[in-house]
């Protein structure tokens, strides 16, 4: 999506610009690298409608903080004539003995579309289309990429249309079409309130939320250490029982840090054992807002942790990033009643957006727990640039698969997102294709059921040797 800029900033470039042509002899296009952990990324970036959590320099904090292999190397797309500003691009490149040098748009993220500004206000390119503009930009990224020695790019963007028509000869049966990943998103407006969304929640939704509240489930918003490290805890278990390692601590405690500290976060936990009468019954508690002292307000010690979420915002938009939770509650909908609680929260908030992340193609059963909010779905597309072959390849939805439906799981499906049974062989076999021959040899060799086994202490080591190689 194309918008227009209405302020230009300076930002110092920290590498060679690349200087490219448009072939009719007008303004050509220059692209900087700059560094958003030290320079005002954030002012320009978010003056983009779709700016997002992952174009923010806290991400960018949080990956760089987390995995010292991972550089920023955000890019500024410039006019050479006037100078002002074309497109945003936040890049990391991951260098790793084992699964090597590439660009990656962004790691751990589920999204990241470039954010494109709107031409009208150079004259040189106004009458250009935003096809021309996307084919200019590619050429750009494909010789930064051939520059820095990266194996290959890839940019996580949605419906643009950031790949070349050669694909169109490129057989997609093959296994060629696995080099990138497509996967669905699902996205909710918040702006019709509580109350009105509640309407159109699938009637199953409805009936695990009044299993819930029924069940005398509490559920409290903070922006405490302590919940992030409850959240882990959960998660742990969590990845665990998926047959997969967790993030490490440095990555939670990072997220804390960049997000939470200043409240651009918050975890929502669901505790059972708090006395029914307790404040906050119905639209949840809230520890360490409007500035009180983060770890002030302690949980009761009578209480069960038994399901969490993490939840990122930027503006207006927020991301339910991660949840987890308890198995032996899963009969009380745990889960069901933390997603309405805190679209409770943030409808309060002024939050016009929900995004509920990206979901695996065959992941049938998590794709029907989103649309069952009353979520709209869009078609994500990973597009890669491989330095070797000097070309973008792009991953398609057959249509016998893009066209599958979800209808013959029936409205009365009751499905836990944190159960994830297809989750653990579909992310193996990511793993397996992004992770290069060794890292790919070792997922294989362990294999899903081992980590189901290994103590949990042996899992969160595990991930923090493993997660440093991947993206």
């Amino acid at each position: 999506m194309m918008t227009t800029l209405s302020t230009n900033r300076t930002l110092i470039s920290t590498s060679d610009a690349f200087e490219i042509s448009d072939g009719q002899g007008s303004d050509p296009l220059r692209i900087q690298i700059v560094n958003p952990l030290e320079l005002d990324w954030d002012s320009l970036a978010r003056l983009h409608p779709d700016c997002s959590v992952f174009h923010t320099s806290a991400w960018a904090r949080v990956l760089a903080s987390t995995y010292p292999r991972h550089t920023p190397n955000y890019l500024r797309v410039h006019s050479a004539r006037s100078g002002k500003t074309v497109a945003l691009i936040p890049i990391m490149e991951v260098n790793s003995s084992f699964t090597g040098r590439r660009g990656v748009s962004l790691p751990f993220s589920d999204f990241c579309d470039p954010l494109i500004f709107a031409p009208e206000h150079w004259p040189e390119r106004r009458n250009e289309s935003e096809a021309d503009l996307i084919s200019h930009i590619l050429e750009l990224l494909a010789k930064l990429a051939i520059q820095r020695g990266w194996k290959h790019l890839e940019l996580r963007s949605g419906e643009c249309q950031w790949a070349h028509n050669d694909n169109d000869n490129h057989d997609h049966n093959n296994g060629d079409a696995l080099t990138c990943g497509c996967y669905y998103t699902h996205q909710l407006d918040l702006t019709p309130g509580a109350d009105s969304l509640k309407r159109e929640f699938a009637s199953s939704v409805r009936r695990a939320i009044r299993k819930g509240e029924r069940s005398g489930i509490q559920v409290r918003f903070s922006h405490s250490k302590r919940s992030i490290m409850e959240f882990f805890r959960l998660h742990a278990r969590t990845r665990r029982r998926q047959g997969l390692p967790p993030q490490s601590i440095a990555f939670f405690e990072a997220i804390h840090e960049q997000f939470m500290r200043d409240g651009s976060g918050f975890v929502a936990i669901a505790e059972e054992g708090r006395d029914a009468s307790g404040s906050g019954r119905g639209r949840g508690n809230r520890e360490g807002e409007e500035g009180n002292a983060p770890d002030s307000v302690p949980p009761s010690t009578s209480t069960r942790t038994i399901a969490a979420a993490v939840f990122l915002q930027c503006g207006k938009t927020a991301v339910y990033k991660f949840g987890a939770s308890d198995e032996r509650a899963w009969a009380s909908r745990p889960n069901n009643l933390v997603m309405w609680r805190a679209i409770q929260f943030l409808t309060e908030q002024g939050t016009q957006s929900l995004h509920f992340g990206r979901t695996d193609l065959e992941h049938v059963g998590l794709r029907q727990f989103k649309l069952s909010w009353g979520t709209t779905e869009k078609k994500l597309t990973y597009h890669r640039f491989e330095t070797a072959a000097g070309q973008w390849n792009t991953a398609t939805i057959a249509d016998t698969h893009s066209q599958q439906s979800v209808e013959h799981l029936g409205p009365n499906l009751s499905f836990n997102p944190n159960a994830a049974p297809d989750a653990a062989p579909v992310l193996k076999l990511k793993l397996a294709q992004r992770t290069g021959k060794h890292m790919g040899r070792l997922v294989k060799h362990i294999g899903h059921s081992a980590f189901r086994h290994f103590p949990l202490c042996l899992n969160r080591l595990a991930g923090a040797l493993i997660y440093p190689h991947l993206d």
